[in-house]
């Protein structure tokens, strides 16, 4: 995805994350989170905040509403940098399932590894990852 697409481009990138069903996002999501805990990038305490935040269906957390489309139509790009490894990853994921096209620009080694581990899932599940942008 470059800077300077036509917004008929950036409209064909959205339009492809809203066609996958909301049970292939939440697999691939759960996927990235397994393999998160595989490779042990983090401690239970923060896989729990990350399956906490980015999978709750809670019909009081405001996660809920911001997915449920029908109600609440949003769309975008998300300029994704953080230093702190977790909401780097709860920021990914998240705006993942709210179909969001995503420029990412990592912050260390350890984001790296996260951001791999989560583009090989997608290729994994004959995703594409078109709609991510990595910048330096």
């Amino acid at each position: 995805m470059d800077f300077n697409q036509t917004s008929l481009e950036l409209e064909k990138h959205r339009a492809y994350l809203n066609e996958i069903p909301k049970e292939e996002i939440t697999h691939l999501i759960k996927s990235v989170i397994f393999h998160l805990e595989q490779k042990k990038i983090f401690q239970e305490e923060e896989l729990k905040k990350i399956n906490l935040s980015v999978l709750t269906n809670d019909p009081f957390n405001n996660l809920y509403f911001k997915y449920n489309k029908e109600r609440l139509p949003l769309a975008g790009s998300v300029y994704l940098q953080e230093n702190d490894n977790l909401i780097f990853t709860v920021s990914l994921c998240y705006h993942f399932k709210m179909r969001n096209l995503l420029i990412v620009k990592r912050s260390n080694s350890q984001q790296s590894e996260i951001l791999e581990l989560f583009l090989e899932t997608l290729s994994h599940n004959q995703c594409k990852s078109d709609f991510i942008k990595i910048i330096q």
